[in-house]
């Protein structure tokens, strides 16, 4: 809020002003750098910049005003936050009913929660995923299912082999392609025996996707099925072909033209759909169903072109919500021993993953905490787990590529959900001891904690960040660096102190940095622990 006041003052006396942050602590908080060389108006500036509620001096340096925030008052000053009406859904996950979730479905998962929590704080967000539930990889399975009849499991890992043993077939003759789509013409003539086992195998990989959701916290308030919709997305494409706005190509394929993109299939040669066909019709619905005024899908990167083609496609054929309609990508998450495919066969679970860390978790945990019965150290193990697998995530850049470590992620020294849990216990450890209840603090005695209360006043405007770039990066290395600080702060400070008055605005300092690391993990989709 202040930093709207000050430009505010700026531009009642200047058109051509630049505002930066410096990195040197000595030319302040904020650096006005004037373009009109007017002496006269830049002291008058100057004048009115210093009686502002929260700012404590402000230097001039030849055409610079270097300012200076004071410290306490701008804190609570940058505690103020607006919040808009504006409806925003966003869309992610969508797994596949065909397979189990494995960790390379876990950043989308983890990324979108986060994103959603982030976003929830300015505005009114809505849940959804997609279950593409219907083409040529519900095929495969449903050969794969034919196949194994005789082993038939109602296990998502049973699902998942059928799609690798039929796509291994595939790989070695060609005619299973063929077969494969034929299977795609029977389900969409609605062929009963198909519909029957593609239900069931549906089924089946959903109800394994919900238990990953629960163990994620997870809560979704649409989920749409490509089989419900993808007959209106077909019923558009031959309306748009009757106006000329769609095309068919060489092939017999329903095709547009987006120049400069590349052309787009929208529908086969032999009227069977594809997800573009599909994704036209969902959009139309979401908006329908939930009057939104932002619509947010995030996928991996390897969608990014699909989705400005959709995005033209969208416009091209005259929705009014074209422009509203928005795509974050996301880089793909490895391990350490390659790249995850369901299709080869070489996937790790979500459930192993989580079990793998779970197990070195509770094991480091009764190491060191012998006093906690099985439950308490289980119900440790468990935060300290979903903590290690969110954070690892969502530190990095959304937009590349990463490696998962998993030994990485549970170290309690390193930036890691680990490392932040243990330093919030470790704060509100010290805030009990100490037997005093925190209020507001009125004064602070030192630099660093100063410097504590300045880098309190960036929660909000790195939650903003977040928001402008649709990834948690941000936050995640803002949080890290707090509890960073606060160990530098704990090795010079002495907090229980006889000075009573000094004391509890120590403690309330404190207080104040663990309710915002709280508040931070939280937005992460970490939850934090009492104990650790």
């Amino acid at each position: 809020m202040i930093f709207m006041d000050i430009k505010q003052t700026i531009s009642k006396h200047f058109n051509d002003y630049r505002l930066i942050k410096p990195k040197n602590k000595g030319f302040g908080d904020l650096t006005i750098v004037i373009k009109e060389p007017i002496e006269k108006k830049l002291k008058t500036l100057k004048k009115e910049l210093e009686k502002m509620e929260g700012i404590e001096k402000v230097e001039q340096k030849g055409l610079f005003l270097n300012i200076f925030y004071e410290p306490i008052s701008y804190f609570y000053n940058s505690k103020k936050t607006k919040t808009s009406g504006v409806k925003t859904m966003i869309e992610y996950s969508q797994p596949n009913p065909n397979k189990e979730m494995h960790v390379g479905h876990l950043r989308g998962a983890i990324l979108g929660e986060a994103l959603a929590r982030i976003i929830e704080k300015r505005q009114p967000v809505i849940r959804a995923t997609l279950y593409n539930d219907k083409g040529i990889h519900m095929s495969k399975t449903i050969l794969g299912f034919l196949e194994n009849k005789n082993k038939k499991e109602d296990t998502p890992k049973f699902i998942n082999d059928c799609y690798t043993a039929y796509s291994k077939l595939e790989e070695q003759d060609e005619k299973y392609k063929t077969l494969a789509q034929e299977i795609l013409v029977k389900w969409e003539q609605k062929d009963k025996e198909i519909w029957k086992i593609w239900k069931n195998i549906r089924d089946i990989s959903i109800k394994g996707f919900h238990e990953v959701y629960k163990l994620l916290d997870i809560k979704f308030n649409a989920e749409y099925y490509e089989s419900e919709i993808y007959e209106a997305g077909r019923k558009v494409i031959l309306e748009k072909y009757n106006e000329g706005i769609v095309e068919i190509d060489r092939s017999g394929n329903y095709i547009v033209k987006l120049d400069p993109l590349p052309e787009k299939v929208v529908l086969r040669s032999d009227n069977t759909t594809i997800y573009a066909t599909a994704d036209i019709a969902l959009t139309e619905k979401k908006f329908s169903d939930y009057d939104l005024d932002r619509c947010i899908t995030i996928t991996d990167n390897a969608q990014n072109l699909y989705f400005k083609q959709l995005t033209e496609i969208l416009k091209k054929f005259g929705y009014g919500f074209g422009n509203k309609f928005e795509h974050a990508g996301y880089g793909t998450v490895t391990l350490k021993t390659g790249k995850i495919s369901s299709r080869k066969g070489n996937i790790i679970t979500v459930f192993d993953f989580y079990n793998t860390l779970f197990e070195e978790a509770h094991k480091q945990t009764k190491g060191k905490r012998q006093d906690l019965s099985e439950q308490e150290l289980k119900d440790i193990a468990k935060g300290v787990t979903l903590a290690a697998m969110k954070y690892y995530i969502l530190k990095y850049d959304a937009k590349v590529d990463m490696v998962f470590d998993l030994e990485k992620s549970l170290d309690l020294k390193g930036d890691t959900g680990p490392y932040l849990l243990y330093n919030y216990v470790r704060t509100k450890s010290i805030i009990e001891k100490s037997k005093i209840k925190p209020t507001k603090v009125t004064e602070v005695y030192t630099d660093k904690e100063k410097e504590v209360l300045r880098m309190l006043s960036e929660f909000n405007t790195k939650i903003n960040d977040c928001i402008k770039h649709l990834t948690t990066h941000f936050l995640a290395k803002y949080l890290y660096d707090l509890t960073s600080l606060l160990n530098s702060y704990y090795e010079e400070t002495k907090i229980i102190d006889n000075d009573l008055i000094k004391m509890k605005n120590r403690i309330s300092l404190l207080d104040e940095a663990n309710s915002i690391i709280k508040e931070g993990l939280n937005l992460l989709g970490i939850e934090v622990v009492e104990e650790i």
